[in-house]
């Protein structure tokens, strides 16, 4: 892997300084950044955003959320640098306002119904004065330059995966695709374009091709990961229940299963999906 530098090492810092926002001890309450997190998810998933549209608008949201916080308590390296928020300012203000500005302005429905309302509580918890005003203000500013900066970002206009034809090798399309003049397509293919958030180009970390269908690398590699999977088909019974027993164990010793199966087999129905790490459990899934 390439070593990171410049505006690269900057972006990466800046994004590892959001993380810190969220989830580290910051100067803007918890509960704030989180609440507007969840309300970001929810207004997306509202929206009927697909998976690819709802991690661009999350992060888009959160590095506003981050870079109008931080352009008041200067802690960290800023994400865009071009912030200036008047001392004093509120930083729970200025969360607020980033979020809200970066969501209404996406979702101009959602203001209306659910935005205008959820900003109002949100806000009604800091009191009034130039603390708050400032805030306000420096949150709109970040909101508005994070939009600016991903406007022509090449998330948009959509474009889709037309299929090729039905050989080895191509991709296909499934039942739940969508079709656009009468052929079902892949959505999103614009995403390989897009304008990463925290590296300079997607280009750096590309792996390498796969290796061609009629040749020797192809035909070994796939035997051995089909002769792999039949042996790990005859462990899975073993494993799957060995995961249950120490689960089940695990819950009953620190007292959260309350000696009630129920609690037992709801939490063994996750860890199927742990235990699938290492092999497929017992029906046979990966």
């Amino acid at each position: 892997m390439k070593k990171i530098h410049g505006d690269t090492k900057n972006r990466v810092l800046g994004l590892c300084m959001l993380i810190a926002t969220l989830f580290g001890p910051a100067v803007a309450k918890a509960d704030v950044v989180l609440d507007w997190n969840v309300i970001a998810v929810n207004t997306a998933v509202t929206n009927r955003q697909n998976p690819f549209a709802q991690a661009r608008y999350a992060a888009i949201v959160q590095l506003a959320v981050f870079e109008s916080v931080n352009a008041i308590t200067g802690e960290y390296h800023p994400y865009l640098g071009t912030i200036v928020a008047p001392p004093g300012a509120s930083p729970e203000a200025a969360a607020i306002q980033a979020a809200y500005r970066a969501l209404s302005t996406y979702f101009p429905a959602s203001a209306s119904t659910n935005l205008d309302a959820e900003r109002a509580n949100s806000l009604a918890s800091i009191p009034d004065g130039p603390a708050k005003i400032n805030g306000i203000a420096t949150g709109e500013a970040a909101a508005l330059a994070m939009i600016a900066l991903r406007a022509n970002d090449g998330s948009s206009p959509p474009q889709f995966k037309i299929p090729g034809p039905p050989v080895p090798g191509e991709w296909q399309a499934t039942p739940s695709c969508p079709f656009v003049n009468g052929v079902a397509v892949g959505i999103a293919y614009q995403w390989q374009n897009i304008t990463p958030f925290g590296i300079s180009s997607v280009t750096e970390y590309l792996l390498e091709p796969p290796p061609v269908l009629t040749s020797h690398e192809y035909a070994k590699t796939y035997n051995e990961g089909d002769d792999g999977g039949k042996h790990r088909q005859h462990r899975a019974t073993t494993r799957s229940r060995e995961c249950r027993a120490l689960l089940c164990r695990g819950l009953a010793n620190s007292g959260l299963q309350s000696g009630r199966p129920a609690g037992c087999a709801g939490a063994v129905a996750f860890s199927d999906r742990k235990c699938s790490c290492a092999g497929p459990s017992e029906h046979g899934d990966e």
